[in-house]
């Protein structure tokens, strides 16, 4: 049975602006330091809904119906980790504005607003005509989008994930980043213990845990990547489909969400097109590569272009007291 439509109102309505920010210090203010926005984010108001533009945060509520109603965003439509506060009440028309504070789960003395793209030379940017890869291609999608990121590369050629798991500690001490953006196990594949046709012989699985343990301990939040395919050693790609289900396993297993980077490529376009050789993007595959990531920092938890794993519990969400801040 197709569900009735919700009713219109039928009195007087008037409209919002609603802008959704980061509230870093957790105060529930907008403090002049503060200038993170959310896009993507459904805002709704009694009984209507909009969703918060790029670069501004801001959605115009309109339809509302006059009096007394209560302001609530909707989580799924949040990345993952931010968390809302607490709904609020206003009076419309009396109330033509309303912020709202989102937090995150980070740790004490972090660099918020830092990011660490840690990997191996897919992340440092071997192949791309800068040397520089995705990182900063990321960092101006999310200024673009967010208002304010540092993108550090912290990728290591021809490292794999055993070393990128001695390497984390390093990358941590160095940036103390908000978040990191773990894409390794490429190299793994040419060790002999990762020949095998299983995946699972390989020492990749247990050194990403390691690393988002490690992440973990410091109060950062992690989001995994697949591996993307290669583009001639086709023969390589069954044992990469095979890595990437126990990655996605990981995933879930962590609590962390994954950025399904192979996917991506695959439905980009023919895979030469996008590589400077058999396993190196060119600048067309960067761009796949940061436009992926940047994807899934900024659009909901329920996106496909993210497979969000993990749930609230997982990450050690916890519901914020600060009221929405109004005027």
């Amino acid at each position: 049975m197709t569900p009735s439509p919700s009713p219109s109102p039928t009195g007087p309505t008037g409209m919002v602006q609603a802008t959704v920010y980061y509230d870093e210090n957790g105060n529930g203010q907008l403090d002049p330091t503060e200038d993170v926005r959310l896009p993507n984010v459904s805002v709704s108001i009694g009984s209507a809904t909009a969703k918060t533009q790029s670069g501004t945060g801001i959605a115009l509520v309109q339809g509302i119906p006059y009096g007394a109603q209560t302001v609530t965003v909707q989580t799924g439509s949040l990345p993952p980790y931010w968390q809302p506060a607490n709904p609020v009440t206003i009076s419309v028309p009396d109330q033509g504005e309303v912020r709202i504070p989102v937090t995150l789960p980070t740790g004490r003395d972090l660099v918020l607003k830092q990011y660490v793209a840690f990997g191996d030379s897919i992340t440092h940017g071997d192949g791309s005509s800068s040397g520089t890869g995705y990182p900063p291609l990321l960092e101006v999608s999310l200024r673009g989008s967010m208002g304010a990121a540092w993108v550090a590369n912290r990728g290591a050629s021809g490292t794999t994930s055993a070393e990128g798991a001695e390497r984390i500690k390093r990358a941590m001490d160095t940036y103390k980043p908000s978040h990191v953006l773990v894409l390794y196990g490429t190299n793994d594949w040419n060790f002999p213990q990762c020949q095998s046709p299983l995946a699972s012989s390989c020492f990749t699985i247990e050194s990403l845990r390691e690393i988002i343990v490690f992440i973990k301990s410091r109060g950062s939040l992690t989001y995994l990547s697949t591996l993307p395919p290669v583009s001639v050693n086709l023969d390589r790609n069954p044992w990469i489909e095979q890595m990437n289900t126990l990655i996605k396993g990981l995933g879930q297993e962590q609590g962390v969400p994954v950025v399904d980077t192979y996917a991506a490529f695959r439905s980009a376009g023919t895979l030469t097109t996008l590589y400077y050789d058999d396993v190196h993007p060119n600048d067309s595959g960067y761009q796949v590569l940061a436009q992926t990531f940047a994807r899934a920092l900024t659009t909901g938890r329920t996106a496909s272009t993210t497979a969000y794993t993990g749930d609230d519990m997982a990450f050690g969400f916890t519901d914020p007291a600060e009221p929405l801040e109004t005027r």
